[in-house]
């Protein structure tokens, strides 16, 4: 059985519940992954996207859009040098986080309204243009962009605006727990959430979380 993001998210929802609830958590900060979304949502979670990860996602997508666009386009094609600018112009936004980036980023979206998605050629997909990936990259900035700016909206909610923290925190984890039995919930919670965010970014598609636990 194959598993979509939603129900991943709704995995991780359940997964946060005790958390959010036994800490008063009001703000999930994480990276883009589709699956955060739905628990942020479902849990009345305000949703801080980490501008570190957006940052080098926007770039990799860029860059990779542009190396297509040149094999797409000669040099002196007006669309490609008109690519080439907003790319830069892209690129930057989740950079400055400036008050008119939302604004900014719906202006290089229409521009890119008339890229068509790809068409289905017999029984295969023909790959999208770099036009059509610019259109569909700058709609899901678009989308997310109240997300990265969250920390600036709201500064009382003491956000530096990245999941850093929690990423060291996840790496350098020392736990004092009085008891074993303390130490041994402490631990099966940790295999749970490592699995499960194995299980939301992994490769594999099954839809199996049970097993990917046991596996942990």
């Amino acid at each position: 059985m194959r598993c979509s993001w939603r129900e991943r998210g709704e995995a991780f929802r359940e997964w946060l519940v005790p958390y959010a609830e036994g800490l008063g958590v009001e703000v999930l900060v994480s990276d883009d992954n589709d699956s955060y979304a739905v628990a942020a949502s479902e849990l009345g979670l305000s949703h801080q996207l980490c501008i570190a990860h957006v940052r080098k996602n926007v770039t990799k997508g860029a860059d990779s859009i542009l190396k297509q666009a040149k094999r797409e386009y000669d040099e002196g094609d007006e669309k490609l040098r008109k690519l080439k600018e907003d790319l830069k112009t892209l690129r930057g936004l989740p950079r400055e986080l400036h008050e008119e980036g939302a604004h900014e980023i719906g202006r290089l979206h229409r521009g890119y309204l008339w890229a068509a998605p790809p068409k289905r050629k017999g029984q295969r997909t023909k790959k999208a243009t770099a036009t059509y990936r610019m259109r569909m990259l700058t709609l899901k900035l678009w989308n997310e962009w109240r997300k990265v700016g969250l920390h600036l909206a709201r500064p009382e909610l003491g956000l530096d605006g990245t999941n850093n923290a929690s990423e060291r925190g996840i790496g350098k984890s020392k736990v004092k727990i009085q008891d074993d039995e303390g130490l041994q919930e402490h631990i099966e919670r940790m295999k749970n959430g490592i699995a499960l965010t194995q299980w939301l970014y992994g490769g594999e598609e099954e839809c199996d979380l049970a097993g990917e636990m046991m596996a942990a």
